[in-house]
């Protein structure tokens, strides 16, 4: 067989399982809006329109993880103006690093109450970089079983033990670590905080308590936590584990709350110093463009200041997620803007979701191997541009679609 004819085959095989991904969630024939007529409440358009539905511009969108609308705020997007170049033009070690680079990653430190920070061209280069550089030969990781794709691909690269372990069962880790720590020089146990397909919250204290007592540290990705927990908007580990000497880096994203690109960890001077000359997908890579590291900057400077808004975003998760019981779709109980309607079939999903498009509604349709096999889902993603028709109107769209499915509400319950 050629590369050709692997190719096609491979894509042919997705296609009949109908797994297969299209840019901009839909086939290429497909109209693709502009960029300045993104398909978000976020975007500076008239509101009234944003509502409408009439148009593709105009889909009212639940999918996009700007939760703060700040991708298009004004004050992040004129911070970027006027530095008179695009691109870096090399990588941080050589000459793409530049003082806006040096201010983002102060403006992160601080921020996040450590000592210094490193900023990567996206939070997939960071934690596939930083997890497969940190564990060697000889050292265990224990990973979460629903950790991102990049963290997974981290524990591929690097040469330590993996032992992933069921979905936040703090139980599991403790029993392994005390069964076999004495096996491994270093132990290192991941976590999402806030989990991207489930919207769930990682149990950190409890898993702070299990990495002190079995001299193991924590490595928390923040991505969909940034900007929503902690007094300052700066993740759950802001707001459960203040002073948590055993959270040995924080990694997350610029490109959700923070509504820009990259990636970043945070950590004692000694770990980013160490990334800075071992961590090879920051070596390798060029660096971000000064000009979205000047935004982010900007960015995470009004994050600080949104008390306002993620208490009301937070109200209006818990109380969209109640609703939606008290309508016999039982998703998760919590407070973060992530929430999951877990279908099980990859067919239905699809169609349920090309239904609430109908309905001028975005809300994208997750199958495997995003999610594991049977758990397809709706992946529902609230804003705090989000008002309370617009949640009224998904929820009678959400009800209006099954109906037209001919499934009952109980076929929606986990």
């Amino acid at each position: 067989m050629s590369w050709q004819e692997f190719l096609q085959q491979s894509v042919d095989t997705w296609k009949r399982a109908r797994r297969l991904r299209y840019r901009g969630g839909r086939p290429v024939e497909a109209t693709v809006p502009a960029a300045e007529e993104s398909r978000t409440l976020a975007a500076p358009i008239d509101e009234a329109s944003a509502r409408t539905g009439n148009a593709l511009s105009n889909l009212l969108d639940f999918s996009s993880n700007d939760y703060l609308g700040l991708r298009s705020d004004r004050r992040v997007v004129h911070a970027k103006d006027g530095l008179g170049v695009v691109g870096s033009g090399a990588s941080p070690v050589l000459s793409g690093y530049t003082v806006h680079h040096r201010m983002l990653e102060e403006t992160l430190s601080t921020w996040c109450g450590a000592e210094a920070a490193i900023v990567f061209s996206s939070g997939y280069a960071c934690n596939l970089g930083v997890i497969a550089c940190l564990a060697r030969e000889g050292d265990l990781i224990l990973s979460d079983q629903l950790n991102h794709a990049s963290m997974i691909d981290g524990c591929r690269l690097s040469r330590a033990r993996v032992e992933v372990y069921p979905h936040g069962n703090v139980a599991h880790v403790d029993d392994f670590l005390h069964r076999n720590r004495h096996l491994y020089q270093r132990a290192l146990i991941l976590t999402e905080s806030v989990f991207s397909m489930d919207g769930d919250l990682a149990p950190l204290v409890d898993l702070a308590d299990v990495a002190r007592r079995h001299d193991a540290a924590l490595l928390v990705d923040e991505a969909h936590a940034v900007g929503i927990y902690g007094s300052q908007g700066a993740g759950l580990v802001e707001e459960v584990l203040p002073n948590a000497d055993q959270v040995l880096l924080k990694t997350g994203t610029l490109s959700k709350a923070i509504g820009t690109v990259g990636g970043y960890a945070v950590g004692s001077k000694t770990a980013i110093e160490y990334l800075v000359n071992f961590c090879r997908s920051y070596i390798f890579s060029t660096a971000p463009p000064p000009c979205i590291t000047a935004a982010a900057a900007q960015s995470i400077q009004c994050i600080r200041q949104m008390h306002r808004e993620r208490t009301q975003l937070r109200q209006q998760s818990f109380a969209f997620r109640k609703r939606l019981r008290e309508s016999g779709i039982d998703v998760p109980s919590g407070d973060s803007p992530i929430v999951p309607v877990v279908v099980g079939s990859e067919e239905r999903v699809l169609q349920a979701a090309e239904l609430m498009r109908q309905r001028g509604l975005v809300v994208p349709a997750i199958r495997p191997p995003t999610v594991p096999a049977g758990t397809s889902r709706l992946r529902i993603s609230l804003s705090c541009r989000h008002r309370s028709e617009d949640l009224d109107r998904l929820h009678a769209a959400l009800l209006d679609a099954w109906q037209q499915l001919g499934m009952s509400r109980s076929d929606l319950v986990r």
